[in-house]
């Protein structure tokens, strides 16, 4: 089975720096343990993230400076991998968002008039840039009959989404 030292995990995540759970071996000289332990954290903005931890059992020699080392350079490569990881997450969610505000604007600009109407003695021209992806202005021409037309605008309070799907259902 598994075999995790609670203590090395501990030790490691109170005192915030790579710890072997015997004395480490001087350079050259071999010494013998039955079980071998060591751990070092995973640091990723700051705080303790988790702990890279290395248990051996039957061995013929302890853990020396070079393997605290390297077990120290492992977990600071996975801190790294962690910070791409978040951040290619929010890059995903960013780029979903994006996505639905783009959807957004393309059903809220299907709820204003495609043409312009044709009266004589005026010259219509409409545009709609909003200053976010999706705004609360509404406009349109209604044609009332009998040479008539009347123009509506709408500007509900507020900005963005929330100001777009009210537009909308009025």
């Amino acid at each position: 089975g598994l075999a995790v030292s609670h203590t090395v995990i501990h030790q490691v995540m109170s005192e915030g720096h790579a710890v072997v759970a015997q004395p480490l071996a001087p350079q050259g000289a071999p010494v013998k343990a039955d079980r071998c332990r060591m751990g070092a954290p995973i640091i990723y903005q700051r705080k303790i993230k988790g702990v890279v931890h290395v248990d051996a059992t039957h061995t013929r020699a302890v853990f020396t400076e070079a393997d605290l080392d390297l077990l120290t350079s492992i977990a600071m490569q996975t801190a790294v991998a962690l910070q791409v990881a978040e951040f290619h997450q929010k890059i995903l969610k960013q780029q979903q968002l994006e996505q639905d505000l783009q959807f957004a604007r393309r059903v809220q600009q299907g709820f204003l008039p495609n043409t312009v109407p044709q009266v004589e003695g005026f010259l219509f021209a409409s545009h709609y840039d909003p200053a976010f992806h999706v705004g609360g202005d509404f406009y349109d021409f209604i044609d009332l009959g009998d040479g008539r037309i009347a123009i509506v605008l709408g500007d509900v309070s507020g900005h963005g989404v929330t100001a777009g799907l009210v537009m909308m259902m009025v």
